[in-house]
């Protein structure tokens, strides 16, 4: 019985340990994607309003994925 909760106790710490780490990746990741995401907002302003509705939010999302896989690369 107390080899169970044990088990699970480490189980829950790590599981915890890997939470907090993909918190911090994504905070980090998406404060450069929104650094990059301002210089990207700008310049399709200047181009036209309607295209910079279009496609904001899909880019940022699919740059966001991208930086949040090449940490993950990094760190391993």
């Amino acid at each position: 019985m107390s080899l169970t909760i044990n088990l699970f106790h480490k189980q829950r710490k790590t599981s915890l340990l890997a939470f907090l780490f993909l918190t911090i990746i994504t905070f980090d990741t998406t404060k450069r994607v929104l650094e990059n995401f301002k210089c990207f907002s700008m310049k399709q302003i200047t181009n036209g309003r309607k295209v910079f509705e279009k496609m904001t939010f899909s880019k940022f999302f699919r740059i966001r994925k991208f930086y949040i896989l090449n940490s993950i690369v990094h760190l391993i």
